[in-house]
């Protein structure tokens, strides 16, 4: 048998129908038996056994249980037990396309870099690779690497990161953070390991903003707990994380934390807020970065982002 060439993490808890469709969606993925190995951890959740022995069918699965420590202790513990050259990261909820693997293994191996993102559809209903047809999706995730816009907020979802792995002594996720850890650890890997990232432009990855399910990204779009878990782990990373004081990253860094005070504002009165408010808002925040926005316009186009399309368009109908 060749040398495993991937250990694909996921965690899981309370999603067993859920993870079924993610595990088959790595199943379905091009590489062979030989080189992919599948690290379920179900964090403190309910029995997923007959789940993963029933994806066993079709793709090398390791079952982890463990009590409920949070996503990341969960993946540090596949990470202990990854066995591949390169680790993949897909959360229980969300599924990869055909060629998600294959695309940014062929990347790595050519030694050029140390992690592959893909380009990542934002699907607002439940999508299921096996069964085809156009994916539900008006956001995605499709920005070139720039340490700059990764200064300001998260632009890489953790399910469409491919990368080496860290090895026995190497970075793990800070356990301490209840949210936006894969962010933290993004940041680490680039800003104190210097490692070298790589962007490809195809969509390869489907992460789910569906609206009736519940998660803590739905939350942070519906209740002001929610989202002040959000806002604080924020702004505790941007300390973290500093960048020069008064520079235009630096002045950029307030967008986020607008945002938040801006879908806390229509919390609070009642008024509705669009489900992908991070998607449409981390474009504004891209484009200030980039230069296609100058700073005094983002406000206006933030507040436009986080409002439902539908609204919005019901007040252009009126005008």
């Amino acid at each position: 048998m060749s040398r495993i060439a991937v250990s694909v993490i996921v965690p899981t808890r309370n999603r067993p129908a859920l993870l079924a469709h993610a595990l088959a969606s790595i199943a379905a993925q091009d590489l062979g038996r030989a080189r992919v190995e599948v690290i379920v951890v179900n964090d403190g959740g309910v029995d997923v056994a007959a789940t993963v022995a029933a994806a066993r069918v079709h793709v090398p699965v390791r079952l982890l249980t463990t009590k409920h420590q949070g996503l990341p202790a969960a993946r540090n513990a596949a990470l202990e037990a990854a066995r591949g050259a390169f680790v993949a990261y897909l959360d229980d909820d969300d599924v990869w396309l055909d060629g998600h693997l294959a695309a940014a293994l062929d990347v790595l191996d050519s030694g050029g870099c140390d992690l592959v993102h893909t380009a990542c559809l934002v699907a607002h209903a439940r999508y299921d690779p096996a069964a085809g047809g156009p994916v539900p999706a008006r956001h995605a995730f499709d920005y070139v690497f720039d340490p700059r816009l990764l200064a300001v907020a998260n632009c890489m979802p953790v399910g469409a990161v491919v990368m080496r792995s860290p090895g026995r002594w190497g970075p793990r996720f800070d356990t301490r953070l209840a949210v936006q850890e894969d962010w933290e650890y993004w940041l680490r890997l680039t800003r104190h390991h210097r490692w070298r990232v790589h962007s490809l432009p195809v969509a390869t990855a489907i992460y789910h903003r569906v609206t009736d399910h519940e998660s803590m990204t739905t939350s942070a779009a519906t209740t002001l707990t929610g989202l002040r878990r959000f806002a604080a782990g924020h702004r505790l990373i941007h300390r973290r994380w500093p960048v020069p004081t008064g520079g235009r990253i630096h002045q950029l860094r307030g967008l986020p934390h607008l945002m938040y005070e801006l879908v806390a504002e229509r919390i609070r009165v009642g008024e509705p807020v669009d489900p992908c408010y991070y998607e449409k808002s981390l474009r504004v925040i891209a484009d200030a970065v980039h230069g296609r926005l100058e700073v005094h316009q983002a406000p206006d186009a933030l507040t436009a982002a986080i409002a439902p399309t539908s609204i919005l368009m019901n007040r252009e109908a009126l005008l």
